[in-house]
């Protein structure tokens, strides 16, 4: 009778086990991948390296993997791209006087590409002994693109974009330890100006 009931425990196993990895494939192919640091070295070792993320990124990469969390983790992991022209376009303009003209500060800009982007994330992860591990993250993005080209008629090209990502998931082990189940949800909201030409003069 044991092996029986040790049968049908396993057999509801593999069910929730298939049944949480294409729910989990489906949600991934859809996601985005925006983790900075460790999160990138997993994911570019491939499944090794998102099988071994027992940490935050487990929350991204492999929600499985919280269930082998035993401490409370709580991270703010931030990331800042700026362009080279950027940065020079600042020190130009620093250098400008004040009855600089529009055409000075058109042909300082002209041909330079500015690009920021900024990302900060709050991360929580709690385990609840060996029973369950609960974690959650919450993130803004806000990415800012502007250009200047074609000094006969000055074309102008700008865009920006801010997201607000929310990730819940959470584990749990199976059968003494031998198996992590796990799962997760991620949501966006995306507010956006898609990159746009504007044209002056002729």
């Amino acid at each position: 009778m044991s092996r029986i009931r040790y049968h049908i425990r396993n057999f509801f196993v593999v069910i929730i086990l298939l049944t949480l990895g294409g729910a989990y494939s489906l949600q991934a192919q859809t996601g985005e991948l925006r983790r900075p640091g460790q999160g990138v070295r997993n994911l570019g070792m491939g499944n090794t390296g998102i099988g071994l993320s027992f940490d935050e990124n487990a929350l991204f990469y492999n929600p499985a993997g919280l269930a082998s969390v035993d401490t409370i983790l709580v991270g703010f992991p931030f990331l800042v791209e700026v362009s080279d022209d950027s940065v020079n376009i600042i020190k130009e303009v620093s250098k400008l006087s004040g009855d600089s003209k529009n055409a000075d500060i058109v042909a300082l800009l002209m041909g330079k590409r500015v690009h920021f982007r900024n990302l900060i994330d709050l991360n929580l992860i709690m385990p609840f002994g060996e029973l369950m591990t609960f974690g959650a993250a919450h993130g803004i993005e806000w990415q800012f693109d502007f250009g200047v080209r074609n000094p006969v008629a000055i074309e102008i090209d700008f865009g920006a974009r801010l997201d607000r990502i929310n990730n819940f998931g959470f584990a749990l082990p199976v059968a003494r330890g031998r198996w992590l189940v796990g799962a997760g949800v991620e949501t966006i909201e995306r507010c956006d100006i898609p990159l746009t030409t504007a044209t002056f003069g002729t």
